[in-house]
């Protein structure tokens, strides 16, 4: 009877398909090579934001007669409200933590002596 259960289990497992070591190393080979490429094409797209918006600032700063801080606390201001500031443990960065501090001084100068 013991037999009779162990073939007529056998051709249920024939059915199921064993993933070689090899090819499970294959795929997490491939994943890695889709994931890097991501990263830079992500990287490559971060770059070419932070050309354009340095082009901007400069140009802007070229047409500007005198640069005084109020234009620097505006600058601050515009880079603080944006949509990375919302993300979780963001404002715990070393560089969000910075630009607190510089924007704080900022806000205790009086407003003649920021356009001074």
């Amino acid at each position: 009877m013991q037999g009779a259960m162990l073939r007529t289990a056998a051709p249920a497992r024939a059915g199921l398909r064993r993933l070689r070591p090899s090819a499970a190393v294959a795929d997490a080979r491939y994943l890695s090579s889709v994931m890097d490429s991501m990263k830079g094409a992500v990287a490559q797209r971060q770059l070419k934001q932070q050309e354009q918006q340095t082009r901007k600032m400069m140009k802007e700063l070229a047409e500007k007669d005198t640069f005084h801080l109020s234009d620097f606390k505006a600058y601050l201001d515009k880079g603080m409200s944006g949509w990375q500031s919302y993300i979780p443990g963001m404002k715990e960065t070393d560089q969000y933590q910075d630009l607190e501090r510089r924007k704080s001084v900022l806000e205790a100068l009086t407003p003649v002596r920021l356009e001074a």
